[in-house]
């Protein structure tokens, strides 16, 4: 893929770590807080928490620079 791809996947996938994080949150919004619900908030947290690093990890490849090399020292071009 190239990188505008990449970084648009990324996105994508931020946008999805977003909607998951927030429906984990609404676990929350039980009136009881019980071990149940706070065991179903950090699995549905955790699984929020895994697609922004993968996102995280695709936007930084995507967006990393290629640093240019320098010439070596001592040589000359004829």
């Amino acid at each position: 893929m190239n990188n505008v791809a990449e970084v648009a996947r990324s996105t994508a996938l931020f946008f999805e770590a977003d909607r998951l994080e927030a429906l984990a949150y609404s676990i929350l919004d039980a009136e009881a807080k019980t071990g149940e619900i706070w065991k179903k908030f950090k699995e549905a947290k955790a699984i929020a928490d895994a697609k922004r690093v993968e996102a995280t990890r695709i936007w930084i490849q995507a967006t990393r620079q290629k640093k240019p090399t320098s010439p070596k020292l001592g040589t000359q071009s004829v």
